[in-house]
């Protein structure tokens, strides 16, 4: 264990999350793994409050670091990559419980101009039972 982790293991949970949508049928596991429900988002919070957990913004968790507060039991919730769904689905749960976020956006996304590759090769996949690739590879 290095001298930082010994330092800072444990202080506070840093739960990432990229996307709070339903689970579609039909869909492939790498894009739904990137997803929680609504419900899940709704129950987490209220099972981390009533063990304790107090949910803090990154802001809270620097003056924390920075003054060296000894305080456990606190969660900060970020987004990663700014999808629509974490506003409309996610955010009036947040706001629900007065739970502070983050949320990293791609510039991409509000311009318009994200390609979002990995949804189209999910689509190209299920829709096709066998895939031929330009160098012959075939994939069923």
């Amino acid at each position: 264990m290095s001298f930082l982790s010994k330092l800072f293991s444990g202080i506070c949970t840093i739960f990432m999350l990229h996307r709070v949508h339903p689970f579609e049928p039909g869909k492939m596991s790498p894009n739904e793994g990137m997803k929680i429900s609504p419900e899940f988002l709704e129950n987490f919070i209220l099972l981390r409050k009533s063990e304790g957990y107090t949910f803090i913004s990154l802001d809270r968790r620097f003056e924390i670091l920075e003054d060296g507060e000894k305080v456990e039991k606190q969660i900060v919730l970020p987004f990663d990559d700014g999808y629509k769904d974490n506003y409309i689905l996610a955010y009036p749960i947040l706001k629900k419980y007065s739970v502070p976020f983050a949320v990293y956006l791609s510039s991409s996304f509000p311009e318009g101009k994200a390609l979002l590759w990995w949804y189209i090769l999910e689509d190209i996949i299920i829709q096709n039972p066998e895939l031929i690739l330009s160098n012959g590879n075939r994939f069923s």
